[in-house]
């Protein structure tokens, strides 16, 4: 059989031209799709890019306007002789798209807060739908809404943008000056929301590791450790690393730096912003921005700013609409409800300084706290607040074995009427916590000490008394650190006239951050020292502390089998006078030390100046036990307290000369005395 075979014949010029066109055609699809592929999202933070700074350009120089655009470019505001818009005083952004009755919710309570004569700009942003139209009810209430203080822009996405577009490209600081709010529109914001972010900036917008301000109250604890509370305590406002993304206000500096850092690693597939050991991890979807905040934050470090309202109110509620973040179905309403105040509201936000830092799991951060301050939180606020009533704060620490120390000051001071109006006990004994509740004008405060027990801290050198004075310290320097001026004084000293002008003359001088006393033994008296809270004065006392605990550790201190022993050690006198006289930013005034005495004022160690005749205070130290002590000032006559009859002595029943505020001797009678002190003892 013959086989068939069709004829090949040459293809004409049209046929080889329509094959050669049809494959130029399809090899042209297929080649765009794949560079599409490649270049989609790198392209499109290229064009967003581009598209913001063409936005900027084609500001127009009207002011106080209402506009709109279809083309995502935006006009309204102010311009300068080169046609660039300069750092506006406040914007508030908002994001929209397709829930027109949240959008009018939000309007309204932005347009019902407090801004005094501020002027706030408004923008607001209204992205496309995927089916690529605007949704038309939320552009008519964005277009037809009154803003009458400052400009209203109204912005219309070119293209449906996303989440993490849409928030990465709604603002761009042109200064570390410029502020902003970004609001999502299924929320709504508190009548004092602008106030505390302008008063919140003031504050605090110079600290390096702040990234934002957030509107919202944080409940969320990314790194579960068993803490169920956020412990910020009683504090009006406090850092913290997570973001709060409702209710956003970043640090213009700190955005603009997020924002460099984010569009290479968006670029990067294999990039995933995830920080170590943190549960909100697998939340991630890759349509989240907030995220990528978090690991910038986590890699610099930084914090963002809370307000902490009473009641559980809060400054911007999230209705929880459907949406993105919350689904379909019915809205879920507010988790909290709006603070509500008067315009004038103190919200007694805290000097930068004295802000508390919390961690990723809700407690506060050691790096930044103490361990004392930690475990006593609301205690140490209250004893702060209680603090700052007064011009100083006069701390001294107690148990049962010292409360007939505690008893014999307060009737000293009261005797010669010169009692500090401010004058806080702090103990870890909650049995003399208790007895000391019945003193009238006592402010006695107990405190968990880290390791310490109340029966370990009465003998001289030993552990507990060790860890007493450790604790001490630790105390000093968080009163320090939130603002508090402190004098730390030992209850068993003897003030024969008011010491405080002696003090107040020092402290007044220019510069000055700690005044103390000189002992016998030309070291820095632990027992008297006036700290004013200063930058100098606050890293002085750390190195003190830094140096205390490392010492303590070396030498397990906290180890029972120590028992009751002596333990050589170096103490916070012993640091002080050390780290204090060495350092150049701690300025430091001395008393006259023949007016401010120690224990061997008793034994006639100061008998050839005759200005310790007239002392201004004695420390009852330089003798050890308290039956001693006890002897000692018995025979001096400054034993104001009567533990018999649980009262003052009354002034006819002391040995000592009154002339007014002061008492006075001579030296016959210190002499005198010293010999009687001998013979009562045991």
């Amino acid at each position: 059989m013959k086989s068939r075979r069709r004829a090949l014949r040459p293809r004409s010029t049209r046929e080889q031209g329509r094959k050669r066109s049809t494959t130029s055609f399809v090899s042209g699809i297929v080649v765009g799709l794949i560079l599409f592929s490649l270049v989609s999202l790198s392209g499109l933070f290229k064009l967003v890019r581009e598209e913001a700074a063409w936005a900027e350009k084609q500001r127009s120089s009207q002011v106080l306007s209402d506009s709109r655009t279809d083309g995502g470019v935006v006009v309204g505001g102010r311009t300068d002789e080169v046609g660039r818009e300069p750092p506006r005083p406040f914007t508030v952004v908002i994001l929209a798209m397709n829930r027109p009755w949240a959008l009018k919710r939000l309007l309204k309570s932005i347009d019902q807060a407090y801004y005094a004569n501020d002027r706030v700009n408004l923008d607001i942003f209204v992205d496309m739908l995927k089916n690529r139209t605007h949704d038309s009810e939320s552009v008519r209430i964005a277009d037809s809404f009154v803003w009458n203080k400052g400009s209203k822009r109204v912005i219309l996405r070119p293209r449906n943008m996303g989440l993490v577009l849409s928030w990465l490209t709604c603002w761009n600081a042109t200064s570390d000056k410029d502020r902003a709010v970004i609001l999502e529109d299924d929320l709504e914001v508190s009548k004092l929301y602008y106030r505390f972010l302008k008063e919140a900036n003031e504050k605090y917008n110079d600290l390096e590791d702040l990234a934002a301000y957030s509107l919202q109250r944080a409940t969320l604890i990314p790194l579960n450790d068993g803490n169920k509370q956020i412990q910020h305590g009683s504090n009006p406002a406090y850092l913290y690393r997570l973001v709060g993304t409702w209710g956003f206000s970043p640090k213009a500096k700190k955005w603009t730096e997020f924002q460099n850092w984010f569009f290479p690693r968006f670029d990067n597939k294999d990039f995933k912003p995830f920080v170590e050991g943190l549960s909100i991890n697998k939340w991630y979807n890759g349509r989240e921005w907030s995220h990528w905040f978090l690991k910038f934050c986590d890699e610099e470090r930084l914090f963002n700013l809370y307000g902490n309202m009473p009641n559980t109110t809060t400054l911007s509620a999230n209705w929880r609409e459907p949406g993105e973040h919350y689904g379909s179905g019915p809205a879920k309403g507010k988790e909290f409800e709006i603070f509500s105040e008067r315009p004038d509201y103190d919200f007694q936000l805290p000097r930068a300084e004295h802000l508390v830092r919390i961690g990723w799991n809700g407690r506060l951060h050691p790096d930044f706290h103490s361990v004392l301050y930690r475990e006593n939180i609301d205690e140490m606020n209250k004893l702060i607040e209680y603090g700052k009533q007064g011009e100083f704060l006069m701390l001294s620490l107690y148990n049962e074995y010292f409360i007939i120390w505690l008893r014999n000051f307060l009737c000293n001071v009261e005797l010669l009427k010169i009692r500090p109006k401010q004058i806080a006990l702090v103990t870890n004994d909650k049995k003399a916590h208790e007895q000391m509740q019945t003193v009238e004008g006592v402010h006695s405060v107990y405190l968990k000490f880290p390791g310490g027990e109340a029966s370990r801290g009465n003998t001289f050198s030993t552990p507990g008394y060790i860890e007493l004075m450790l604790n001490r310290a630790r105390l000093v320097l968080e009163l320090l650190r939130h603002g508090v001026t402190t004098l730390l004084v030992d209850l068993d000293q003897t003030w024969l006239e008011d010491p405080m002008p002696w003090v107040k003359q020092l402290a007044d001088k220019s510069g000055v951050d700690v005044v103390g006393t000189i002992t016998t033994q030309n070291e820095l008296a632990g027992n008297f020292l006036y700290f004013l809270p200063t930058t100098g004065a606050v890293n002085m006392y750390k190195e003190v502390v830094r140096h205390f605990e490392k010492a303590f550790k070396d030498k397990n201190i906290a180890d029972d089998s120590l028992g009751n022993r002596k333990v050589s050690l170096p103490n916070d006198q012993t640091l002080i006078t050390s780290i204090a006289l060495r350092n150049k930013e701690c300025e430091l005034e001395l008393l006259d030390r023949f007016q401010f005495c120690d224990g061997r004022w008793y034994k006639g160690a100061y008998s050839n100046d005759t200005v310790s005749l007239r002392p201004v205070m004695i420390n009852n130290n330089f003798v050890e036990g308290n039956q001693e002590k006890i002897h000692r000032a018995v025979g001096f006559g400054h034993m104001f307290y009567n533990n018999e009859t649980n009262k003052c002595n009354p002034p006819e029943r002391l040995r000592a000369y009154y002339q007014g505020n002061s008492i006075y001797y001579t030296w016959q009678d210190v002499l005198d005395r010293k010999r009687g002190a001998d013979v009562l003892k045991l």
